[in-house]
């Protein structure tokens, strides 16, 4: 091969390369500004397309009804070692004043939603079982509870096979809620509200976490949409080794969307209005 032959092969992969990768400020989220009207109804089936009152380009999204969850088509791959800045505009043009909440949904390499209680964990908690405990059961033992915190006792769900280096997060395995844990003797005896499912051998590794909803809603979080256009934006660096913040990517994270709710508890639909515009999310430098 030829010296001009290597250069051409070169420059080919070289755009191959290119091709695949994503180049910082690029939008990753299809139609985020609402420029083709079949996928604004991918995001939402109640959102139509505006285009008489737009930020930029050809149109905008418009919801006219109350407690419009909407989603940006597909899964979105993200590098955790990379910095992401999530941005959208939005404005109220109803007599009620449009709640909304502007954030993402975050999901494992498996595509499986990563909620608050597979992630958010009681620090200190973790523990062992120290009898078995056969499916059906309600009442576990354990070495320690002694960090588990009482005035959260509704909220706590407890953590199976759990790591103390956090690796099992986001942790899929978890009970449902717990009745209250009590010392007795030289171990604790915790309640849950309904049986295992599974028999649990005497050593398994536990850990309580807390069982509360909510994306991570790291742009607008309750947010009354102002009566003109506003741009509400926020960059999302690194990855959590535990917890849910909203300027890192949660545990686990490989996949995310962005969501953006509009109308969040409005009274009814015909004094609601809310529009949405220029949804970006990219790499920055």
């Amino acid at each position: 091969m030829n010296s001009l032959s290597k250069k051409l092969l070169l420059g080919t992969v070289g755009l191959v390369i290119a091709a695949g990768t994503v180049v910082a400020g690029e939008n990753l989220v299809k139609n985020g500004g609402a420029e083709d009207a079949a996928t604004v109804k991918k995001w939402h089936k109640a959102l139509s397309q505006n285009t008489e009152d737009k930020l930029s380009g050809e149109a905008s999204f418009h919801g006219k009804t109350k407690n419009i969850w909407s989603y940006s088509p597909g899964h979105i791959e993200i590098d955790p070692s990379k910095a992401y800045k999530l941005s959208a505009s939005i404005k109220t043009a109803g007599t009620d004043k449009s709640t909304c909440y502007i954030g993402l949904v975050s999901y494992d390499a498996k595509k499986r939603t990563i909620q608050r209680p597979n992630i958010t964990i009681i620090k200190g908690s973790f523990t062992t079982l120290v009898a078995d405990a056969k499916a059906g059961a309600k009442v576990l033992q354990v070495k320690d509870c002694s960090k588990w915190n009482k005035k959260l006792i509704k909220r706590i769900k407890i953590a199976l096979n759990a790591k103390k280096d956090y690796s099992d997060l986001p942790n899929f395995n978890l009970t449902n809620k717990i009745v209250k844990f009590e010392k007795k003797g030289d171990i604790y005896e915790v309640t849950l509200t309904s049986p295992l499912k599974a028999n649990l051998k005497a050593g398994t590794k536990v850990r309580a976490h807390l069982n509360y909803g909510g994306y991570q809603y790291c742009v607008a979080s309750a947010k009354p949409a102002p009566a003109k256009w506003t741009k509400y934006s926020a960059v999302i660096k690194g990855m959590a080794k535990f917890g849910a913040p909203n300027k890192q990517f949660w545990p686990g994270t490989k996949y995310v969307k962005v969501v953006v709710i509009i109308n969040y508890q409005a009274k009814k639909d015909s004094d609601t209005q809310a529009l949405f515009d220029e949804v970006t999310f990219s790499q920055v430098d």
